[in-house]
């Protein structure tokens, strides 16, 4: 019976061992698990992060090239009134000495039949 129960004793030991390693593993396994879950969370919060910048940057680029689109489009408008004022003068201006050449002509043709008359 000594020995019966020294060898319960032994296997009561023994159990108490590996429940002791078994105990420590899912310790260390825990504590390797809150571990990445930390680095996860900050993961998490970094990804989220970039995501926002990244949308950010993206609607301000929209507004940026708008804008710019925009005072392209106001500068355009003003270059075309200057160019259409400059061109109106010209115009003016060639319809104004047009109307004079075609006067002169009409006097040189005049003066013209004036010389043959007194010629004949």
């Amino acid at each position: 019976m000594i020995d019966g129960s020294v060898q319960a004793a032994e296997f009561m030991i023994t159990t108490n061992e590996i429940q002791t390693g078994i105990a420590e593993e899912i310790k260390s396994s825990g504590d390797a698990t809150r571990k990445f879950s930390k680095n996860n969370i900050i993961l998490t919060y970094i990804v989220i992060f970039l995501g926002i910048l990244g949308i950010t940057v993206y609607v301000y680029t929209i507004w940026q090239s708008n804008r710019d689109a925009n005072i392209r489009r106001i500068e355009t408008r003003e270059n075309i009134k200057l160019l259409l004022d400059k061109l109106n003068i010209i115009n003016n201006s060639i319809v104004a000495n047009g109307t004079s050449k075609i006067e002169n002509d009409r006097l040189k043709g005049q003066v013209e039949k004036q010389k043959k008359i007194l010629v004949i």
